[in-house]
This record gives structure tokens, C-alpha cells and sequence, in this order.
């Protein structure tokens, strides 16, 4: 590619050192930019694929911290990005390190993409003039030079330009949409040179590329060649740039890839993370002070030093953490002279590498992996460890698993109380008596339960208060409570000791009684004293009464508001009710905890003639309980509904896109297939065959 970058081949080629022997660790897209980003193996950062780990929250506590950019700016360098960050970045953050960002959501694109602008989302169509991503890059990073050198002149900067080309979809500018319509330099000594039985199974199980294969790699070509010509173009304008600035004998330029590619090569169309040449080398310039140009370096350099080689040249100490290697020393120690284009040359007096790993982008074993699904029987081996799904079946348990001589499965308890239909089935079925007899013939559920000093039945818990409820209790309260002194009790603001007290006091019954008449009295919208005298012995007249509109709106009579005397004694009976209802309120709460957690747990099957079997235990029927664990069994079938709906469309989805392919040649087992047409690109040349 860089035979039809003029541009960048003679300012950073001619004008600089060029390393012919660059590679790249990992040839994909995530793992080999967080390489770069921390100058470690991708088995030291974990991001294996452009999917696993890419950008998690993993990689952005333990790796991202610890980025070339963290240590520059801590050094106290104005570092900025602009362009591609990785694959799976969400947008949703700044990365560590950066005081100037803009980077892309997700993938490459150059038209119709998201940025993520110093914390802003900002979204770009498909105007050439205002959207093309390539040049809003360029752009970018030239107004960060001019606005540094304005307003922090004595201040070092760092600055990444990460372009989207030729990354797909290869949408070229449109001047350049014309150029190397027929050029076929991709096709080298191995294109499609296929099958290869001495290589690994995906080789020696393609085949050679059938003519339209061969075409469209030829199209690609020409797409991706047409798009890196916004990126020459970028290299001069910044070359420019610093010039016209002063600072370019001051900067240190370094150009590079993270991946190669292959456009048809051992019969591969396209694509990268194969272990050879054409996917793992890379071209690498480097251009800055002192530097003869011309010179070429035959040492191995890799993508993992990168960032060592930054915090070398800033003065930074380089962590010890780091795999890659510094190659200021190999650029100090390169011979000066005026012939461009000298012989290959290795420093002799600067130990270096003589080999490198290349790591494929999955992990050897899936089993190491620890981001991956797990597979039916793991996740049987760790869900069968839980108590909820052991055997045999308990009431109301869903799924218990058994061993069948081989291996562990799992089913559904049949009888248990988990589906609402047989739930209803059940209870219609099941009468549970208080002696726990089956004769239960005259019984009848009871609505309400009596209350005396020895036997206390409370019923299930009241809906709790909305939203707007609970607007409307504290408007009342700030409107009419104006004691300062007030402060609503809660249980919470009790400590245990308290609580333990309470429970052991006396239960005033006729507390009980004198709250529920209150309640049935706060039901009305009218609120008159005469409704709860037998709590109190006032007794004011009609026309003090206080009462609560239809729009919850409260007005009490004229006598009330100029009577001082009058108003003082209603707001202070007022606050005593209110006060005397809380620690009501709190008794019936601390006994209601106890009665939970002291709940008999003894429970009794009876058998029915139709074969069901009743789970009776009176106390739980009489106080909801059973209620309760109808309306968990109820979510829980819900949620397993909604989460059976999502299975199917995501399996409807699958078998829609293996559809496309039944009667294709590429149903190569463990192989996966794709296409592309019109709608893949923005702009011209399109593909024209099928």
C-alpha cells in the first residue's frame, strides 16, 4: 500500500528511518491497539479478541490505567486522541491519561458514526463536507497543535491520529473515487495459492477462490487503496503544520498499523489474524530530531514498543511490567550520512531481540478462557451446588437435579406450586382445616381475623405508598404539621435494643382497636374530631371541622384561622395523634418481624382423592402466606415467559441466517459465512456481480 502513498513515503521515508522488519504480536483489530496502548503481550492484558475483554470494565480498572498516555500525563504532558480508540469502546467514558479526546464508538465507520468528544456524544451523518471522518481527524489534530502552541508553548504534548482506512466499509473521499480502478498488486506469490495440506485446518480445508471471489478481492483492493489517500494527504498537512509552527526538528512522527491483511492470499477473500507476512507486518517510520533520513534498520520492532519507546523519549522510566523494548537506542545509534536509501543496518552495539510471539487472537484451550459461556454441564456442575436445586423436591421448588448413572441433569418438580394454572388447580383442591383434618368440608377461608390478648393474627402486609402518594404525605405534613420538632419515626431510626424491649412489653389491644378506627375514619374526605372520640374526649363544634377536598386539597373553618387558642389546641392534639399513631405503628411492625422470623416450620400433607397432596399449615394460610409465595411463583413464570420469548427470536434469528446459505458452497463445517452488497458502502465504485 505504501507503493501509492507518495506523500507519506517521502516525508516520513525519505525524511526519516524506516524499519522493514515491523510486525505485529496479534493481527486483530483490539488486541494489537491494546498492545500498543500498554506495551504488553495480548496473555498480559487479557484482550484476545475484538469481542472478549475488548474495552470491559476488566480491562479499564487493571490495563487502561496503565496506558502510555497515564504516564506522559502524569509527567505533565497535554496528551490528546482523535480517531479509532477500540472496538468494543462504548462512549460511554474518558479513558485515563487523555486531557484531549475524541474518539469513535464502536467500529470504524466514516460516515453515520458516533464520537465521543471530551464527554459528549455527538452524532455525524452522511455529509462529505461536515461528516467525513478521515478529515474531521485531520482537522482535529491540527487545531490541537495551533492551540498548544498558543497557550502552552512551554509545554510537551503527545497527540494519537487514529484513522479508520482502509478499514471496511472502505469509503473513499470523493475526489479519489476514480483511482486504481484496474491495479491488482495484492495479487502475490500466494495469492490464491490453495489448498495447502502442510498448513493449519482452516488452509488445508480451502479451496482456490471461484472467479467472482477473484473479482471482488480486485474491487476491495481498489476501495482500500482509494481510502489511504486521505491519509497521505493528512501526513502532509501535519507535516506542514508543524513546520509552519517551528516544531518540527522538535517532534518525534512515528507511523504505523495495527494488522496487516489479506485480499485473497492461500485462497482467503479477506480478512487478517492469520500468522503470516501478509496479516502480521506492518509498516513503521519514524521522523524527529537528529534522525538522517533515508536510513533503513533491519531489527525485529513490534507493536509493544510503542510505548515504551514514548515514555523513553520523554524521560519517563519505562515500568518493569512492560514486554516491549525502547528503539531510541537503535535510532541514537544509526550511522549519519547524506545517500538516502542506504543498505540494511543492525546497531552492533545494541543488544536486541532475534525472535518474537506471535499469539493467535483465541485462547489454545477454551476451558482457560475466563470470559467465556460455559458450556450445559459446567453450568449443571455449578447450579447443582445450590440448595434451591437439590432433591428431592420441596414445596414450591421449581427444578431439582438428579444423577442418572452418567452424568447430572436436571428437571422440573411436577407437583410443585411454580406454574399459576396448577396453582389454582391445586388450591382449589386443598383446604387446609385449623386442626390440619381432612375434614374440611364447613370450613370457610375468613376475611377477618379476631383479635383478643392471647392470639394476635395480623394480615398480610398493605400495598405500599406510590410515588405521588408520597408526595402528597409530606406536602401534608410541611403544610399542616408546623411543629419544627416534628421528625417522622421509622423503624430504622430504632437500634435493636429498642426493638428487643418493645417485643417483650405487653400488646395494648385496644391500641389496636383504636387505630383501626382511625383508619376507617382517614377513609372518608371528611375529617371531623367527633370521628375519633373515643381516642380523645375533645369535642369541638361543626363549624371547627377540618376537610379534604376531592383534589386532596385541606380547609378548616374561619374560626380555626382567627381563633389563636383554637388553632393551637387542634395543631397540638394534631401532633400528639400523629405521634401516638407512629409508636403504634412501630409495635405492630416489631411484632409482625417477629412473627416472621418465628413462623412455625412444621407442615403437614394431606392427601386429597384426587391425588394432589396438600402442604396445610394453618398459620401460613391465615396470614397471606401462601398469598405471597402465589405471587413470587407468579413473577417467576413471568420472567421465565420473557425470557423464553427472547430464546426463540434469537434461535428464529439464527436459523434465518443459515437459511441464506442451505444451498451455498461455503457450509463448511466449523466455517461461517458472510456477504456484502450495495448497502455495505456509501460511495463508489460499488460491487456490480452478485
Amino acid at each position: 500500500s505504501l507503493n501509492f502513498m507518495p506523500k507519506t513515503t517521502k516525508i516520513l521515508g525519505e525524511g526519516g528511518v524506516h524499519f522493514p522488519n515491523a510486525y505485529v504480536t496479534t493481527p486483530m483489530c483490539c488486541p494489537s491497539r491494546s498492545s500498543s496502548l500498554t506495551g504488553l503481550y495480548v496473555h498480559n492484558h487479557n484482550v484476545y479478541t475484538n469481542n472478549d475483554n475488548c474495552s470491559s470494565q476488566h480491562w479499564q480498572t487493571t490495563y487502561e490505567t496503565r496506558t502510555f498516555a497515564s504516564y506522559l500525563s502524569n509527567a505533565g504532558y497535554r496528551t490528546a486522541f482523535f480517531g479509532k480508540y477500540l472496538n468494543e469502546y462504548n462512549g460511554t467514558y474518558i479513558p485515563q491519561g487523555w486531557k484531549e479526546w475524541s474518539a469513535l464508538v464502536r467500529n470504524s465507520r466514516f460516515y453515520n458514526y458516533t464520537l465521543n468528544v471530551n464527554g459528549n456524544k455527538v452524532k455525524h451523518g452522511d455529509d462529505y463536507h461536515l461528516d467525513y471522518y478521515p478529515d474531521l481527524i485531520t482537522n482535529d489534530s491540527l487545531q490541537f497543535l495551533r492551540y498548544s502552541k498558543r497557550f502552552f508553548a512551554n509545554k510537551p504534548l503527545l497527540m494519537v491520529l487514529s484513522y479508520p482506512g482502509p478499514h471496511g466499509p472502505e469509503d473513499a473521499a470523493p475526489q479519489f473515487q476514480n483511482l486504481f480502478l484496474n491495479v491488482t498488486t495484492h495479487r502475490t506469490k500466494s495469492w490464491n495459492f490453495a489448498p495447502n495440506p502442510d498448513k493449519q485446518w482452516i488452509l488445508r480445508n480451502t479451496g482456490k477462490m471461484e472467479p467472482i471471489h477473484e473479482e471482488f478481492t480486485d474491487m476491495l483492493h481498489t476501495k482500500r487503496l482509494q481510502t489511504l489517500q486521505s491519509v497521505d494527504e493528512s501526513v502532509e498537512k501535519l507535516y506542514n503544520e508543524l513546520k509552519e509552527l517551528g516544531e518540527l526538528d522538535n517532534t518525534y512522527i512515528f507511523y504505523t498499523s495495527d494488522h496487516g491483511y489479506h485480499l485473497g492470499q492461500f485462497g482467503l477473500v479477506k480478512g487478517k489474524a492469520m500468522p503470516f507476512e501478509f496479516d502480521v507486518r506492518v509498516p513503521f517510520f519514524v521522523r524527529g530530531p537528529k534522525l538522517t533520513g533515508g536510513q533503513k534498520i533491519d531489527n525485529i520492532v513490534l507493536n509493544i514498543d510503542l510505548a515504551p519507546t514514548f515514555l523513553d523519549i520523554a524521560g519517563v522510566k519505562v515500568p518493569d511490567h512492560m514486554d516491549g523494548s525502547s528503539v531510541l537506542p537503535l535510532l541514537k545509534k544509526t550511522t549519519e550520512t547524506n545517500k538516502s536509501d542506504v543498505e540494511l543496518k543492525k546497531p552492533k552495539d545494541v543488544e536486541w531481540r532475534h525472535t518474537f510471539l506471535i499469539e493467535r487472537g483465541k485462547y489454545t484451550k477454551e476451558s482457560d478462557n475466563p470470559f467465556r459461556t460455559l458450556s450445559k454441564k459446567e453450568w449443571l456442575t455449578i447450579e447443582c451446588q445450590k440448595p434451591e436445586y437439590q432433591s428431592p423436591c420441596s414445596p414450591y421448588q421449581r427444578f431439582e437435579c438428579y444423577f442418572d448413572g452418567s452424568e447430572t441433569r436436571i428437571r422440573k418438580c411436577r407437583k410443585s406450586y411454580w406454574s399459576p394454572s396448577y396453582q389454582r388447580k391445586v388450591h382449589q383442591k386443598c383446604i387446609c382445616s385449623s386442626d390440619q383434618s381432612t375434614d374440611t368440608s364447613d370450613h370457610k377461608y375468613e376475611e377477618s381475623f379476631d383479635i383478643n390478648s392471647e392470639d394476635l393474627l395480623i394480615k398480610s402486609k398493605k400495598r405500599k405508598l406510590d410515588s405521588n402518594e408520597k408526595k402528597l404525605q409530606r406536602r401534608f405534613l410541611k403544610e399542616h404539621v408546623f411543629n419544627k420538632d416534628f421528625r417522622p419515626i421509622f423503624i430504622s431510626s430504632r437500634n435493636k435494643r429498642e426493638l428487643d424491649l418493645l417485643m417483650n412489653e405487653a400488646f395494648d389491644v385496644e391500641g389496636v382497636y383504636e387505630l383501626s378506627k382511625l383508619l376507617d375514619a382517614s377513609t372518608t374526605k371528611v375529617y371531623n374530631e367527633s370521628a375519633i372520640e373515643d381516642i380523645e374526649t375533645f369535642n369541638y363544634k361543626n363549624n371547627t371541622s377540618c376537610t379534604i377536598s376531592a383534589n386532596l386539597s385541606i380547609t378548616c373553618s374561619d374560626e380555626v384561622y382567627e381563633n389563636k387558642e383554637l388553632w393551637r389546641q387542634k395543631k397540638t392534639r394534631l401532633d400528639s395523634m400523629i405521634k401516638k399513631l407512629q409508636n403504634k405503628l412501630i409495635e405492630l411492625k416489631g411484632i409482625r418481624r417477629h412473627l416472621n422470623m418465628k413462623r412455625p416450620a412444621l407442615h403437614k400433607e394431606v392427601d386429597t382423592n384426587d391425588g394432589y397432596k396438600c402442604d396445610c399449615d394453618a398459620t401460613a394460610d391465615r396470614d397471606g402466606g401462601h398469598r405471597r409465595d402465589n405471587r413470587y411463583m407468579k413473577r417467576r413464570y413471568r420472567k421465565r415467559m420473557r425470557f423464553m420469548e427472547r430464546h426463540h427470536l434469537r434461535k428464529e434469528k439464527k436459523l434465518r441466517r443459515k437459511s441464506k446459505f442451505l444451498n451455498t458452497t461455503c457450509n463448511y463445517e466449523k466455517m461461517n459465512c458472510f456477504t456484502h452488497d450495495n448497502h455495505h458502502w456509501k460511495t463508489a465504485p460499488l460491487w456490480t456481480s452478485d
